[in-house]
């Protein structure tokens, strides 16, 4: 009988860690669904001001063309989504600077925004959204036209908050295997 509950608790175990492993690798490109639009030049480029800048990008309809707000041009030409979309803000941002050997891969797991800052003034921004969030990692394009991947920035437009369905789903099978121990056990 103890055999059968340590296999019971091995495999609910098991379960766990995978579905708590497993993640998503997404290729970001300027064709993908979830590409936003391009922000240039976006310097200086502190969350704050980021988070601003998509602010702005995201008034700009789908397939918008190179438009200037203050001293940034923005533009939606080639994004096909379709708004309204939630502001992004700093609060809880990720930035990450990068160099050739760190590549462009970076974990946006539940994160809304994802801002590739491509070197300093020259090539500007390109920015990609996901309603709900991202899940896994991302890759964005190492060079926009000649220039490289200077740093990658994560937004959401709200506090993060934990996805519940899963971890309601994951609690609940936990209390279950917990139960069926204490039955067996008693």
């Amino acid at each position: 009988m103890k055999t059968s509950v340590t296999r019971t608790v091995l495999a609910a175990t098991a379960f766990f860690a995978i579905t708590c492993a497993s993640s998503a690798i997404t290729i970001l490109t300027t064709s993908s669904s979830s590409y936003l639009g391009h922000i240039n030049d976006g310097i200086p480029s502190s969350e704050a001001l980021e988070a601003g800048y998509i602010n702005n990008l995201i008034t700009l309809a789908a397939d918008a063309a190179p438009i200037g707000i203050g001293t940034e041009t923005y533009d939606r030409v080639g994004s096909t989504l379709a708004g309204p979309f939630d502001p992004a803000v700093a609060t809880g941002a990720v930035k990450s600077d990068r160099t050739p050997a760190q590549g462009s891969s970076i974990d946006a797991t539940g994160f809304e925004y994802v801002l590739g800052k491509y070197d300093g003034d020259k090539a500007g921004s390109l920015v990609w959204y996901a309603a709900g969030g991202f899940s896994g990692e991302v890759t964005l394009p190492a060079l926009s036209g000649q220039y490289e991947l200077s740093h990658i920035s994560l937004f959401n437009a709200s506090p993060r908050v934990p996805e519940g369905g899963s971890t309601i789903a994951l609690l609940g099978l936990v209390l279950a295997v917990l139960a069926l121990v204490r039955r067996q056990i008693a």
